[in-house]
C-alpha cells in the first residue's frame, strides 16, 4: 500500500507546561523504513513568548511518548525560568504554555539509512482524567516528494521492488 506524500514538518500549535496534572503525550510515527527502522526526530520547542530551545527523540517504528520524557524544555520547571508572557492564555495567566514542531532527521536499520525521513506526530493532551487531540498543522513537503509503502519488514526500507542500499528511501 503506498501513501501519498507527506509534510516536511509537523506543527503542533500549543502544549501546556508539564507536571502536575498536566501529562501529554506525544504519538509519533516513523513513516520511512518500517518495522526494522529507528527513527530520531528533531524538535523546536519555543516557549509563550517564542524562544526557542532544541531537542531530539529516537523510536522505533512507532511510539506514544510522554512529552516530559522526550525534553525537559516541555516541563512547567523549565518554562518558569523562561520569558513569559502573562497574557498569552487569557483568564489562565499562571500556566506555561508554548508550541513546537517536529520533523525527520534520520530512519536507520541494520543495512539501509534515511537521510530526512518522513514523520508523522499527533500531540494528545492529557490533564488530569480528561484527553484531547486536534490534527497538526503541516508545512508543505519543499525538499523532495516523500512517500513509500506502509510498512515494509525487511531491513532495506520501502524502496524498489528490489531491495538497494544508500537508495535513501
Amino acid at each position: 500500500m503506498e501513501y501519498e506524500n507527506v509534510t516536511d514538518e509537523v506543527y503542533i500549535p500549543r502544549f501546556l507546561g508539564q507536571g502536575g496534572a498536566f501529562q501529554s503525550e506525544l504519538i509519533l510515527v516513523g513513516l520511512a523504513g518500517g518495522r526494522m527502522f529507528d527513527t530520531i526526530v528533531n524538535f523546536w520547542i519555543y516557549n509563550d513568548n517564542e524562544e526557542a530551545f532544541s531537542a531530539q527523540y529516537l523510536f522505533n517504528c512507532w511510539d506514544r511518548v510522554p512529552l516530559a520524557t522526550i525534553n525537559g524544555a516541555f516541563n512547567t520547571s523549565f518554562l518558569q525560568q523562561t520569558n513569559h508572557a502573562p497574557n498569552e492564555i487569557i483568564g489562565a495567566s499562571g500556566y506555561e504554555s508554548g508550541w513546537f514542531k517536529v520533523y525527520g532527521a534520520t530512519a536507520f536499520s541494520s543495512a539501509e539509512q534515511i537521510v530526512d525521513p518522513a514523520i508523522y506526530a499527533v500531540l494528545v493532551e492529557i490533564i488530569a482524567s480528561h484527553g484531547a487531540a486536534d490534527l497538526p498543522f503541516e508545512s508543505p513537503a519543499i525538499n523532495e516528494p516523500r512517500n513509500g509503502a506502509l510498512f515494509p519488514t525487511g531491513p532495506f526500507g520501502d524502496g524498489d521492488t528490489i531491495p538497494v542500499n544508500n537508495d535513501n528511501q
